[in-house]
């Protein structure tokens, strides 16, 4: 199964992003989008590609990857998407283009939350658009957030990020939602966009259970 790394431009805290990168196993594809690149520079990281419109990228680390050989590929300001929904959307093409076939790729994505809400959101609802193609999990020192597709999870506590465990229903309803070893348990119910309800839950056994029928969740493992 392939495996993708995205940095974009938001906030990274580089401690804890090299010492995350230290203990993930090796990308197969690494897409920097716009001023993430500036991050692979100095991490050593070698992109596979970078997008965006490079409004925030220092144009000598533009031109440090151009004359590498790296691809580039450039947008105007005035676009209708985000530089991380093009990045997105780059990895889901190349996951069907370069993927062994066996199921969907995955995608980690640095530098997606920071101090800009509508930034955050967009990438979810981005991640949500391409959730068939990739399993696409952000992660920074507090939250790793998740888009699940209708089926069966089991949720470890030896896998906690943090106590706290939030389920929002993303672009509609989620029904069927069923809850085990958790809590706060459901069984069988609608989350609904429109309330808080899926927010602050935690395990109380040592792998909790959920499973829905319909709909896209955010899983959210939060710590403070």
């Amino acid at each position: 199964m392939m495996r993708t790394l995205i940095v974009s431009g938001g906030n990274i805290e580089e401690d804890f992003a090299l010492d995350f990168l230290r203990r993930q196993p090796e990308y197969d594809d690494i897409i920097a989008a716009d001023k993430g690149a500036a991050f692979c520079l100095r991490a050593g990281l070698v992109p596979s590609l970078l997008v965006g419109d490079f409004d925030t990228l220092p144009e000598k680390t533009l031109e440090h990857f151009r004359r590498q050989g790296i691809p580039i590929r450039a947008f105007q300001p005035e676009k209708d998407v985000t530089d991380m929904e093009i990045a997105l959307s780059a990895a889901a093409r190349r996951q069907k283009a370069m993927g062994d076939g066996q199921g969907r790729g995955t995608a980690v994505i640095l530098g997606g939350t920071g101090s800009r809400m509508d930034h955050v959101l967009g990438t979810i609802y981005a991640a949500a658009g391409i959730a068939e193609t990739l399993d696409c999990e952000i992660v920074d020192r507090h939250n790793r957030i998740r888009v699940l597709l209708p089926g069966e999870y089991a949720i470890a506590r030896e896998e906690e990020w943090g106590k706290y465990i939030s389920f929002l229903p993303i672009g509609g309803e989620a029904a069927g939602v069923t809850l085990e070893g958790f809590r706060y348990p459901l069984r069988e119910y609608q989350l609904t966009p429109n309330n808080s309800l899926g927010v602050s839950n935690e395990l109380t056994a040592d792998v909790g259970r959920l499973f829905f029928r319909t709909g896209r969740l955010a899983f959210i493992r939060s710590r403070d």
